[in-house]
């Protein structure tokens, strides 16, 4: 009896749960929505300093894939040695959001370390909470646009 009991008891909250699902997503508000972009967002900046570009174009937004995969090529001439986020910003619509992150590492051309500053703009897909990044290729393959980190600091 007590079995039967504690199972209607988890029936009932599992099926109250699915309910609530609508009150419970509109009612989360951006904090949450932050820490998953916060989730999202660094994963990214993981896989491109370390050259996983097959895993950091799933939350590239879906029409610039084919072009972020055909610039992996250019990508790959970098070597990142880290990287920073600076900032996350999120819009007040929670639906946008603005990252500044700074790249340091060197081009296999030049034994300079530099580092490159780069805005992402990622976009909340609502109906599924996932976000996605429009990435700043331009930014990220343009060796003049990097500064250097220090003159005396050559990588062998």
């Amino acid at each position: 009896m007590r079995n039967a009991l504690v199972l209607l008891v988890l029936i009932a909250i599992g099926s109250a749960g699915c309910a609530m699902r609508p009150l419970l997503d509109a009612a989360i508000g951006p904090m949450n929505r932050k820490a998953t972009l916060e989730e999202v967002q660094k994963s990214y900046c993981d896989d491109i300093r370390f050259g996983l570009y097959e895993d950091a174009v799933e939350v590239v937004e879906p029409e610039l894939r084919g072009e972020f995969l055909a610039a992996q090529r250019q990508l790959r001439d970098i070597r990142f040695t880290g990287y920073r986020i600076d900032s996350i910003e999120i819009e007040p619509t929670r639906t946008e959001a603005k990252a500044t992150v700074v790249y340091t590492g060197y081009w296999l051309s030049s034994p300079y370390e530099r580092e490159i500053t780069v805005v992402q703009h990622w976009r909340l897909e609502v109906g599924t909470r996932n976000w996605y990044v429009t990435p700043p290729l331009e930014t990220m393959l343009d060796p003049t646009g990097a500064s250097e980190v220090s003159a005396n600091r050559i990588l062998r």
